[in-house]
């Protein structure tokens, strides 16, 4: 067998090894081994190196490209291959537009309908010990999963030595709704798009601010608004991951700071984790 012919089977024996490239077709549900970006962007291009990545942060320094993180045992459907390892996928429990991930963070394996899953109870009190261990969590545009992947380093080599830069190639820490979808492991909608029309609406027509804050929450409540979820702990208390302040998951005391969006009828508010969630993966 000639060397390149030979290099060529190889090549292809590894890729298939990988990430199933001799397998995958286009409509095959492929299932997450390692939690994973999904992104508007092709990750190659993203973190092609420290150039490129910081290239793509904004003045905030939030990677807007980021639309969530995957976990191990979702599934999606697999597009196409594009540079590298880099491929596109569609996500029907996020979105209905091709994204971006990384076939390095997949089983090999492909079906050509969704594999069956287990079903797995997380009760109020485990979502509610969920978020507050999380408390101090940086923020993080599209993360939801606090620890970060550093797998990343593995699959995009190039990343930058600068210790704030090198958290987040490695995507370490949570916005505001991935840090409920974290802390509910996948049971809730990812975005606050979405939570906008999670579990049942809870009415405040007719009642002052003090009255519904004092009586009307629960723990476990969401308040939804402006691109921003909050969610009531308890003892006149809310947790939120957010850009001000320390920019970190954070536990405030009174809700005064929502008075404007409750005045202005501007805040959703929606209960459903107070039984728990069942999540299937």
């Amino acid at each position: 067998m000639r060397w390149p012919v030979f290099f060529s089977f190889v090549c292809a024996l590894l890729s298939s090894f990988l990430w199933g490239d001799a397998t995958w077709k286009r409509g095959d549900w492929i299932k997450v081994r390692d939690a994973v970006p999904l992104m508007s962007l092709p990750m190659d291009e993203v973190f092609a190196d420290e150039l490129a990545f910081v290239s793509h942060l904004d003045s905030q320094q939030l990677l807007r490209s980021m639309e969530m993180v995957l976990l191990p045992g979702q599934q999606v459907q697999f597009v196409r291959f594009g540079k590298g390892s880099s491929i596109q996928v569609v996500f029907a429990d996020y979105s209905k537009y091709l994204l971006y991930t990384d076939a390095s963070a997949f089983f090999p394996e492909a079906t050509k309908k969704p594999q069956p899953t287990k079903p797995k109870y997380i009760s109020a009190g485990t979502i509610l010990q969920n978020l507050l261990d999380r408390v101090g969590v940086p923020y993080f545009w599209g993360g939801n999963v606090s620890s970060g992947q550093p797998k990343m380093l593995e699959w995009y080599p190039n990343y930058p030595h600068e210790e704030a830069l090198k958290t987040l190639w490695q995507c370490t820490g949570v916005d505001c709704s991935g840090l409920l979808y974290e802390a509910t492991e996948g049971g809730t909608p990812r975005n606050t798009s979405g939570l906008k029309d999670f579990g049942e609406e809870v009415s405040y027509e007719g009642e002052s601010f003090e009255h519904f804050v004092q009586n009307s929450l629960q723990p476990l409540d969401l308040l939804v608004f402006s691109g921003h979820v909050v969610i009531a702990i308890g003892d006149g208390c809310y947790i939120e991951s957010t850009t001000g302040g320390d920019r970190v998951v954070r536990v405030v005391q009174g809700f005064d700071a929502l008075r404007p969006f409750f005045e202005k009828k501007m805040i959703f508010v929606r209960r459903g984790l107070q039984k728990g969630v069942i999540i299937h993966r």
